[in-house]
């Protein structure tokens, strides 16, 4: 850039002429600035979207007591006092795709009939589906609401398991 001459009351005076910043950095930082906007834009569009479509969704949404058979948590509690009664059913349960996460011994053997228990809901749902893949009969399902444990579906195992399907000819 070459000086200019301005005068400063009558005097003739060399000024130095500033240099504009230049318009490559400038464009790049304003390009960028409008790229970001650009992409938060999108991004709360979509959130939008996906929070319109949850709370304008006409689909009910999955209940508890309709749950996989794989994710069903399920207590197999001897009750006759056969020796690894409750192992054997466990085993059969988790061969039918069933999540048992415990079994063991009643608090007494003199259970007559094998009762399936849901614990989660009052609809029976996952307690007829346990009884079904044992083979018990729908008058032993019945529901005993307990939160506090971690359990879906509590089976307590009576003098009656050979009537079950694992131990059928």
């Amino acid at each position: 850039m070459a000086p200019v001459r301005r005068s400063v009351r009558g005097k003739r005076a060399l000024t130095r002429v500033r240099p504009r910043p230049s318009a490559g950095k400038k464009g790049i930082r304003s390009n960028l600035l409008t790229g970001v906007i650009w992409v938060l834009a999108a991004v709360n569009i979509v959130l939008i979207a996906s929070l319109l479509s949850r709370f304008f969704s006409h689909g009910k949404p999955p209940s508890a007591s309709l749950q996989a058979e794989d994710s069903l948590k399920v207590e197999v509690l001897n009750g006759c006092g056969k020796p690894g009664l409750a192992k054997e059913v466990t085993d059969y349960l988790r061969n039918k795709g069933f999540d048992v996460v415990n079994f063991g011994n009643y608090q007494d053997f003199n259970v007559r009939k094998t009762l399936v228990i849901d614990r989660r809901s009052m609809d029976l749902q996952n307690a007829q589906k346990v009884a079904s893949a044992l083979g018990v009969e729908n008058t032993e399902v019945l529901a005993e609401l307990n939160e506090s444990k971690a359990l879906d579906v509590t089976v307590i195992l009576g003098k009656d398991y050979a009537k079950l399907k694992p131990y059928r000819n």
